[in-house]
């Protein structure tokens, strides 16, 4: 359950609430099971209960989904994911390296 990349689109420097950011996860070797990723502060413990969506299996090592941006997640956000093989335990993982930067729109 090892991830190779994640690719998102589109690539900003700044993100807002009601934003939706498409996002691929590969993996090194065929994944079978579910897959869910979140945006989590950067600063804070992941709580096992984080807010995620579950991306749909476009191949063995493809996962495919959209986050949508929500008030909540305003400061400097990483994904992560939770991984739950059809056979095993499900775990916690980052899924890549990038910081998102969330900022509240003004009028």
């Amino acid at each position: 359950m090892q991830i190779e990349r994640v690719d998102y689109n589109p690539h900003k420097d700044v993100y807002h609430p009601g934003e939706v950011i498409n996002i691929a996860v590969y993996f090194r070797d065929p994944f079978v099971g579910q897959c869910e990723v979140g945006l989590v502060h950067r600063d804070k413990a992941a709580a096992p209960d984080f807010r995620r969506t579950t991306f749909a299996r476009s191949s063995n090592n493809l996962y495919e989904g959209q986050l949508y941006i929500r008030d909540s997640q305003i400061g400097q956000c990483v994904l992560l994911a939770r991984l739950a093989p059809v056979k095993g335990s499900a775990q916690v993982v980052a899924a890549g390296d990038q910081i998102f930067e969330v900022r509240p729109l003004r009028p």
